[in-house]
């Protein structure tokens, strides 16, 4: 008896296709914000930008509803996603490159004012062989999400500009995501810049061995301030 082969090609499509559905997954893009150069060139300090124009690639949300972006000026008060330019007078300067965001959490509305989140967003593929992901930030602690799964974020270093923070991203490693950071609502107008965030082949160290590390520069400080 001859076997029916018709339904071959159907399994060989959807074979194809489960091998290839991670090609079709679209790449993070636009990590250091710097894409803005191509698109904010008649930008004036204080517009409201689309996000699509402002931070290519990213989603600003006030409380979770699609918000503009303010151009290269802060806010008093409101909860706002703003994105500053190298050489500003009216909003604090890059941690890298030419552009860096910052999320502030304030109040919304007029007549009876609430407090507000600020978050960012992206949908992508996380590598394969990411172990960690990395950003540097300034001022307030960043709260980090993968697709709503909220991440513990771990301080790896400081300089005088900015901190570098990191979090183990390996669970999601070779799966899309949405990846969101977050400046929840306060009764306190705070927030945070950000910029550079990577995805690296090393993982994060435990927090027993970052305190380890911090005693050891402690101690080697002091002792260099003991010799001079």
């Amino acid at each position: 008896m001859k076997r029916n082969n018709s339904s071959y090609p159907i399994v060989l499509a959807i074979t194809l296709l489960g091998g290839n559905l991670h090609c079709l997954a679209v790449q993070f893009t636009n990590l250091n914000f710097d894409a803005a150069a191509a698109t904010t060139g008649s930008a004036h300090v204080g517009d409201y930008l689309p996000a699509s124009v402002a931070i290519p690639g990213w989603t600003a949300l006030i409380e979770e509803t699609p918000s503009p972006v303010i151009f290269n000026t802060i806010t008093t008060g409101s909860s706002a996603i703003v994105l500053t330019k190298f050489g500003s007078l009216f909003s604090p300067s890059p941690l890298s490159g030419q552009f860096s965001v910052v999320l502030i959490s304030g109040f919304t509305g007029v007549a009876t004012p609430q407090p507000t989140s600020a978050s960012i967003s992206q949908t992508g593929l996380v590598p394969g062989t990411a172990s960690s992901l990395r950003f540097i930030a300034q001022g307030d602690e960043p709260q980090v999400l993968a697709s709503g799964t909220s991440l513990p974020v771990f301080l790896l270093g400081t300089t005088p500009n900015y901190n570098l923070y990191g979090t183990d991203i390996s669970p999601f490693a070779g799966t899309e995501i949405e990846l969101k950071f977050h400046r929840p609502h306060t009764a306190n107008f705070t927030g945070f810049t950000l910029d550079d965030i990577t995805f690296s082949t090393e993982p994060v160290p435990e927090p027993s061995v970052i305190a380890l590390l911090s005693l050891a520069g402690a101690v080697s400080f002091w002792h260099l301030r003991r010799r001079f």
